[in-house]
């Protein structure tokens, strides 16, 4: 009887605990809001800059994240990926080429003549701004110091009517990926990764 009596209670405080770390689990997980709130931290966007943001709660990897996407006033589209429990960017993307500038007009006062886009056009100028500069604009989009990376390739290529400056940087546990173009210097994507995913 007292073995049975001891087992039942083991029970009952191992399901107590259970529950309890359940909590603390829950209690550590980030909302929505706060997710938002990084991704915009990471990006230098402030909320009055946007004319669109979604986001929504994931599982990729077998861990929950928060896919956090918006688009600024200028018609540049932010996608990252947040881990629910920690609030630790595991990846974004950033992209100001491949735009449905439609599809984010909401309100007509909100449309901007694009005429000074002149890196989505073809160009015939001569001016570039090297591989030196575009070397210094991507450490500075990933928040790095040259010292800092592991690793930087970065080469010239004709894509989409223009010139542009594509590469990687491998840096701690992170891989970046961007495009800038030759003329303007003007990030046209831009992705970090874990280079464990």
């Amino acid at each position: 009887m007292k073995k049975r009596t001891l087992a039942i209670g083991t029970l009952s405080l191992a399901a107590a605990l259970a529950v309890s770390m359940s909590g603390i689990a829950l209690a550590a997980q980030i909302s929505k809001d706060r997710a938002e709130e990084i991704a915009l931290s990471d990006a230098g966007v402030k909320e009055d800059d946007l004319i669109y943001i979604y986001s929504k709660q994931d599982r990729d990897d077998g861990r929950l994240v928060y896919d956090v996407e918006f688009v600024t006033d200028d018609y540049i589209e932010y996608d990252y990926e947040i881990s629910v429990s920690t609030g630790e960017i595991l990846s974004m993307d950033y992209d100001a080429e491949y735009i449905d500038y439609d599809r984010y007009e909401k309100e007509p006062e909100r449309k901007r003549d694009r005429t000074h886009r002149s890196d989505r056009s073809v160009n015939n100028s001569s001016a570039d701004i090297g591989k030196e500069k575009a070397e210094e604009i991507a450490l500075e989009k990933a928040g790095l110091r040259a010292s800092e990376a592991d690793y930087i390739k970065i080469k010239k290529d004709y894509d989409d009517g223009r010139y542009t400056y594509e590469g990687e940087i491998y840096a701690g546990s992170y891989e970046y990926e961007f495009e800038i173009c030759a003329e303007t210097g003007r990030v046209l994507e831009f992705e970090r990764d874990s280079i464990y995913d």
